[in-house]
């Protein structure tokens, strides 16, 4: 199951949960939209971080929506962990796999390069 489907699986596991519940859930799903959505973004970054910091500030909102929601931070971040791709690496993959190709670019002849 992805990790889409196991935070909306919450609702369903939680009768009687509270709008605010419902609206606390709703956060955890948006950070996980905006990491797919804005891998080049500081959205992504910041919902990364949101989600899967250990400590600190980020680690310390995420246990307080997480308690507002009703389920374990931990479980959270693992799931994270888990089944996200961190943005950041992502991009240094993206750039070092486009480096790749300038240098094998650049170590062909100029007659082949230029054609």
């Amino acid at each position: 199951m992805k990790i889409m489907e196991k935070l909306s699986a919450i609702n369903g596991t939680q009768s009687g949960a509270t709008p605010e519940q419902d609206l606390y859930l709703a956060v955890l799903r948006q950070a996980v939209i905006d990491i797919k959505r804005f891998r080049r973004a500081v959205e992504a970054d910041e919902a990364w971080s949101f989600l899967t910091s250990a400590r600190g500030n980020w680690a310390r909102a995420r246990s307080d929506i997480c308690e507002a929601a009703g389920v374990d931070p931990d479980w959270v971040r693992r799931l994270a962990v888990d089944h996200l791709a961190d943005p950041a690496e992502l991009r240094r993959d993206a750039r070092e796999k486009q480096n790749r190709k300038r240098s094998k670019a650049s170590a062909l002849p100029t007659s082949i390069v230029t054609r």
